[in-house]
């Protein structure tokens, strides 16, 4: 049947405790409350006349911190619920068709969750045009032109554009005549 928790303790531990809050209300009251912090930090910059440059950027910071408290929210809350109906179900060994709807789900939500730590880059670059900006300048920049400086490479025998003498020049500092 694949694993599952036997135990009663183990059972009410994950269905009352770790499910409930440890995985789902605690990061989310932890990245809502950091959200409303910053929504508040941005009103009180509004109001002590900064410039407009640092209100902008501000502004982004909170629009990019609560779009991670919505995707986390979606993301997360589908696997909690599948993995309390999970833990809380009685099956027999004979509802065959039943373990594989309810893994199949399982499975499908949890690959929804591990999207979510994933998913970050693209909100930010979405929503954030200074976000972007950094993104491009790391990305073209900085990682292509080294993929071109490696692709385009010269043999280390054929340098092009260097000149190398012959014969090494007169050593002038000795002062014996020659």
């Amino acid at each position: 049947m694949g694993c599952n928790i036997y135990n009663p303790i183990a059972r009410r531990y994950y269905t009352f405790f770790y499910y409930p809050i440890l995985a789902n209300s605690f990061p989310l009251t932890f990245i809502l409350t950091t959200s409303l912090l910053a929504y508040r930090s941005v009103r009180r910059i509004i109001r002590l006349q900064q410039p407009v440059f640092r209100r902008r950027l501000d502004s982004q910071l909170t629009a990019m911190t609560l779009a991670r408290v919505i995707v986390l929210g979606t993301c997360g809350f589908p696997y909690i619920l599948i993995s309390l109906y999970q833990l809380n179900l009685s099956i027999t060994a004979d509802d065959y068709m039943k373990i594989a709807i309810i893994t199949l789900l399982s499975i499908i939500f949890a690959s929804l969750l591990h999207f979510n730590f994933t998913i970050n880059f693209y909100i930010f670059i979405l929503i954030s045009s200074r976000f972007r900006r950094q993104a491009k300048s790391v990305l073209v920049k900085k990682c292509w032109r080294s993929i071109q400086r490696c692709l385009h490479k010269m043999p280390t025998n054929i340098r092009m554009n260097r000149i190398s003498p012959g014969k090494p020049p007169p050593n002038s500092s000795s002062n014996t005549p020659e």
